[in-house]
């Protein structure tokens, strides 16, 4: 799949795809909103959300291990053990069903939650949202959001991010999600085209 520009094009196939899928739905619309951090999901998931109709946004940012002792470790964000799988596979199937949770806030290790109501669409934001194989088949839509290393890594800096922590995200982005770029219903780079 050739990735598309984030523009009026592409945000108009975005939500005409996604409220096709609502309209046939009877349970929550689950869209997952997937790349390496920093990429633009979450403000991309941001805009989604003012342009639809009774729409959720789920972070999976909180059901990370906390980043001191993922970077000890030598894990980022960008890692399968990065998060705590089993929890968020749960809440995602309770949500699927309609159900309300309770979502984790960033790290999960402080148990500190906030009440989750699914809308009729829920945005999943997380690099982490297609770590687990069998969570795909909860997904009706999935946007995988990419973005130019050296934009990336001007967000980080701006983060205080480190220049080895940033390395090994991009090392641990290039094994673990880049490869799930295939899976994704639409492919967007998040900063603007640059004019030929």
């Amino acid at each position: 799949m050739t990735p598309l520009h984030l523009d009026g094009s592409c945000m108009y196939t975005i939500l005409k795809d996604i409220r096709k899928k609502a309209r046939e739905s009877k349970h929550p619309v689950l869209v997952a909103v997937t790349g390496i951090s920093g990429s633009g999901k979450s403000v991309l998931c941001s805009i989604l959300q003012q342009q639809l109709r009774h729409c959720a946004i789920l972070e999976l940012d909180g059901y990370n291990f906390g980043k001191e002792a993922r970077n000890k470790n030598g894990i980022t964000g960008a890692h399968p053990d990065a998060f705590d799988k089993e929890k968020a596979g749960k809440d995602l199937l309770m949500v699927k069903a309609g159900r309300c949770i309770r979502l984790p806030i960033e790290p999960a290790e402080q148990c500190i939650t906030v009440s989750f109501q699914p809308e009729k669409i829920v945005l999943v934001d997380g690099q982490t949202a297609l770590f687990v194989p069998e969570w795909k088949r909860m997904y009706d839509y999935v946007i995988f959001v990419e973005c130019k290393k050296e934009v990336l890594w001007k967000r980080k800096q701006a983060e205080n991010d480190a220049e080895h922590i940033f390395k090994l995200r991009l090392q641990q982005y290039q094994q673990y999600i880049e490869p799930q770029k295939g899976q994704a219903d639409m492919v967007i780079i998040s900063q603007p085209a640059t004019p030929s």
